[in-house]
């Protein structure tokens, strides 16, 4: 659950802060900022590791580290540049270096919101959930309108089973930036809410919150097929065979993943028997 639970939060922060391009760090001049340099590798190489080219991406992370250390030549004091490295370690699973490249950027700027959220990545890569949220807490105190930090404390909340609080946590990172994954992470958090509270008036309410999150984030993105998914199961447990049905036979049919095609495969075989008694 660690790895999973570290990539969500990841994928999170980078689709909420890095949706705008940027510029090739090839493009730029010889005398331009070696920490800018970095930070375009870094997003070039996080572009290349979500396409799944690895090796590529490795490559990139590599070039990242060389310009935050050029930049740290010329500036050993940049809050930023440890920032920046220790981002970079977080990439390549180096959470001791991550660690103290960004305990570094603190100590140097104390109120520099993005430090505190990357440690809290780097924490959540170690497992230790209750610093990754402090750390969140103090991202939030600094830039309380820091979508990235609700939707990574929301993540870790929910994990824990604190689903009041990671819906608040969600709803707050969707009023400021509307993401359709915003609409997903906060579905699966009245579903599992709802488990939690089978046998009463509320479950069904909670099943009908996350079926109108989870159509909403399909209108934002129709390729959201976990989506489709998630809201066929939903309609399943409801009940509302009609429903479920055709998102069952989309996922079954479009899935490139085997685990999930099964799945939905599965469901709409109990749908099919069900119908016939």
């Amino acid at each position: 659950m660690k790895n999973l639970l570290t990539s969500i939060l990841l994928a999170s922060i980078l689709l909420l802060s890095w949706g705008c391009s940027s510029p090739k760090a090839e493009d730029l001049k010889q005398d331009d900022d070696y920490l800018e340099q970095a930070k375009v590798y870094l997003q070039q190489a996080v572009q290349l590791l979500m396409n799944g080219q690895e090796a590529e991406g490795a490559e990139y992370l590599q070039r990242a580290i060389t310009s935050s250390n050029e930049a740290l030549k010329r500036n050993p004091n940049s809050a930023a540049a440890y920032r920046t490295l220790g981002s970079i370690y977080v990439f390549q699973k180096k959470t001791d270096l991550a660690m103290t490249s960004l305990n570094k950027a603190i100590e140097l700027d104390p109120n520099d919101a993005e430090s505190y959220k990357w440690r809290a990545t780097t924490y959540a890569q170690q497992g230790k959930i209750e610093p990754a949220i402090a750390d969140l807490d103090k991202t939030l105190t600094i830039d309380p309108r820091n979508a990235e930090a609700y939707t990574a404390r929301g993540i870790l909340l929910n994990e824990k089973q604190k689903f009041d609080l990671a819906i608040d946590d969600f709803t707050k990172a969707i009023e400021l930036k509307p993401q359709a994954v915003l609409y997903h992470y906060r579905a699966s958090a009245h579903i599992g809410k709802a488990a939690k509270m089978i046998g009463t008036q509320e479950t069904s309410t909670l099943f009908e919150k996350a079926i109108n999150d989870w159509t909403k984030a399909i209108e934002i993105d129709p390729s959201l097929l976990h989506a489709y998914f998630m809201r066929g199961y939903a309609y399943f447990e409801m009940k509302q065979w009609d429903l479920a049905t055709p998102d069952l036979k989309k996922v079954a049919e479009l899935s490139d993943d085997p685990r999930t095609k099964e799945r939905a495969e599965s469901l709409l075989k109990e749908i099919a028997d069900k119908q016939k008694r």
